[in-house]
């Protein structure tokens, strides 16, 4: 029961994260996180155009309130959490380490 609500817990964070961030950048930055006005950051970076070879400029808005405020990539350690809820749940007794390879795989990748 307690892993199960751990899992579920970190699949709604984890949503929670990423509709936090769609939001703001859907709306220009004009979503509200949180219930207040969101903090951000103009981040400037270059790209070579394939076709041409010349150097391009963009800008990016990045989120630093909200979940994205407390950590860059939080909704990772609530993937994580849910992955290891999951793999916990399919019985480790009696499967074996096999239904943890998703969650150590996830682990070492992120």
């Amino acid at each position: 029961g307690a892993i199960f609500a751990v899992g579920l817990l970190g699949v709604a964070f984890n949503f929670e994260a990423d509709l936090q961030r769609q939001r703001f950048r859907e709306t220009g930055g004009a979503a509200l996180v949180w219930g207040r006005k969101p903090i951000a950051i103009e981040a400037e970076y270059h790209v070579t155009d394939p076709k041409s070879g010349k150097l391009a400029r963009h800008t990016s808005l990045l989120l630093v309130s909200g979940w994205w405020g407390v950590a860059r990539h939080a909704q990772y350690l609530f993937e994580l959490t849910a992955a290891w809820s999951w793999g916990l749940l399919a019985g480790v007794g009696t499967h074996g380490a096999l239904p943890l390879f998703y969650a150590a795989f996830l682990t070492v990748l992120l």
